[in-house]
């Protein structure tokens, strides 16, 4: 009886047990879906650098408007998050600098660019107006190349050949003239030396800038 008891006991123990695991459900830790983190200031601001920061020197108007693209398109994906103040912030600063160091170094597309950007990010930025305008008219200055010189020995008059270049009509001409005479918004005003360059005056600018004659 004894021995029968001893084997029945474990047997019991294993049956309770599988019955108690049968009627409990084990319960798996839920998954958390944790948002990610709102995009930082810095994060914002590299996205509007990125727009532009392969670009070369000399930039055309296909690179403005692409640049200009992207720089709306993160303003639509970042407007709307927590550091977008912050972020959009750091970056008008960023165009503003941009512009300051395009007029030191006569890049005026970068300036208009940089204006562009501005006004996309802040619709009632006014602060580079003045610049903008300059800008523009210096891009309007056509290019000049010397081509050749002629003095006429009876009178002393000299003539200066020159291929000038256009870019608001994006065409090329071939103008003489002598001291004084205009053309195209520009006065020869003076030869240099013995035929090295001319001394020429953008009017609508009222500036005054110099020509050399590379033979």
């Amino acid at each position: 009886m004894t021995k029968r008891i001893r084997y029945f006991l474990p047997f019991a123990l294993m049956l309770l047990l599988g019955l108690g695991l049968a009627g409990c459900e084990i319960e798996e830790p839920e998954e958390e879906n944790e948002e990610p983190p709102p995009p930082t200031a810095g994060e914002i601001e590299r996205a509007f650098q990125q727009a532009y920061q392969d670009f070369p020197d000399e930039i055309g108007e296909e690179h403005i408007e692409e640049a200009l693209n992207s720089i709306r398109q993160a303003r639509s994906e970042y407007q709307a998050t927590e550091n977008w103040a912050e972020g959009r912030q750091r970056a008008i600063q960023e165009f503003e600098a941009m512009a300051r160091r395009a007029e030191e170094r006569e890049l005026w597309k970068w300036v208009i660019f940089a204006d562009e950007a501005l006004k996309t990010l802040e619709p009632n930025h006014s602060r580079f107006d003045r610049l903008r305008q300059r800008a523009e008219i210096q891009l309007r200055r056509p290019e000049v190349r010397i081509t050749g010189f002629y003095e006429d020995h009876e009178t002393s008059q000299e003539t200066v050949f020159m291929d000038v270049y256009l870019p608001e009509e994006n065409r090329r001409e071939r103008v003489q003239a002598r001291p004084g005479e205009e053309f195209h918004g520009l006065r020869l005003r003076d030869i240099i030396g013995r035929n090295r360059g001319v001394e020429l005056e953008y009017l609508e600018a009222n500036e005054i800038f110099e020509v050399m004659h590379r033979q």
